[in-house]
């Protein structure tokens, strides 16, 4: 159970940290000062979308502002994405499965989405329909470190009509396993909302270029020091990692990115001081000084001291040191 999971659950041990010591008035201030101070865009999603095209917009925008911040790079193998080929269980990703021609295992799915990802997330304009393909392949990889699974879409894609295009001499292996991953990808984003999904991720990166180079807005020259990062005391709740910290006048801000068309809950308040308090100065290699939201669908960036966050949402422990 994660840290997102333990706020959803009643009798979880945090979501009893936070009925005991949370003072409710103190909360709800400090979420009002989080809300976006701009209108919300609304989404180019169609009515019928589903809750996993929203899904996906938010965690693909993640990887976006990622790969953004560091100047239209990323670093692969410190990606969550990255992560999972190295962790147990997927320690026979090089070895060959093609005993079954007409589907692919979890590895090689896996090779072929990173793969991709790399492909296209190689210093061209994230404006690019490219770019939001490549990261929609690696948020594919996140659902599957956090749920186990991939799409069904996945584990039911018909190759037999294909088959014989890829298992030709001419091609290597990890050749063979890119092209079947991207058709399976493909009809997976049709999914999700096909060209409306792509166009509205693409709508997400013009507000994120546009207001961090607008000089009367809050969000101007933010730089991103620290991208999406497991706190070291992450097994105390069951996994938390969180999206990144950016450097915006003089503040360091430990950011969470929402893309939601609705104003914020209190369990991202929640979600954003838990991350805060897993904190260890002794075991993380980075600072912060602030906790923050970045209103992916506004444009908007609000932030407070940690300081002041603990004494109005938790009164009665009143300094971070105890409140950890």
């Amino acid at each position: 159970m994660s840290l997102t999971s333990q706020l959803k659950d009643k009798n979880s041990p945090v979501r009893r940290f936070f009925s005991e010591f949370e003072d409710i008035n103190g909360a709800k201030e400090c979420l009002s000062l989080l809300q976006s101070a701009l209108p919300i865009n609304p989404s180019l999603l169609p009515v019928s979308a589903s809750v996993s095209s929203y899904a996906y917009v938010g965690t693909t925008m993640d990887y976006l502002i990622r790969y953004m911040g560091c100047n239209n790079s990323l670093d692969f193998d410190k990606t969550i994405a990255g992560n999972i080929l190295h962790r147990r269980g997927y320690d026979h990703l090089h070895e060959d499965y093609y005993d079954n021609l007409d589907s692919l295992s979890l590895s090689q799915y896996l090779r072929g989405l990173f793969r991709i990802g790399k492909k296209y997330l190689d210093g061209r304009a994230a404006t690019d329909c490219k770019v939001v393909y490549a990261a929609t392949a690696l948020s594919v990889m996140d659902g599957v470190l956090r749920s186990g699974f991939l799409p069904k879409l996945f584990a039911t894609f018909y190759f037999d009509d294909n088959k014989d295009l890829f298992f030709k001499d001419n091609h290597a292996v990890e050749d063979q396993v890119e092209i079947m991953t991207g058709l399976v990808l493909d009809q997976y984003i049709e999914s999700l909302g096909g060209e409306a999904y792509i166009q509205d991720v693409l709508s997400l990166v013009d507000i994120f270029l546009s207001y961090r180079n607008d000089v009367n807005g809050d969000f101007f020259g933010a730089e991103l020091t620290v991208g999406n990062t497991v706190l070291r005391n992450s097994r105390l709740v069951g996994g938390a990692d969180f999206d990144c910290i950016f450097k915006c006048k003089g503040k360091l801000i430990l950011t969470d990115v929402k893309t939601t068309i609705k104003p914020l809950k209190l369990e991202y308040l929640r979600q954003i001081i838990g991350y805060a308090l897993l904190y260890n100065e002794e075991l993380d290699s980075f600072k912060f000084t602030d906790i923050g939201i970045y209103h992916s669908r506004s444009g908007s960036f609000r932030y407070l001291s940690l300081d002041s966050v603990v004494k109005k949402a938790l009164p009665s422990l009143n300094s971070i040191v105890k409140a950890r």
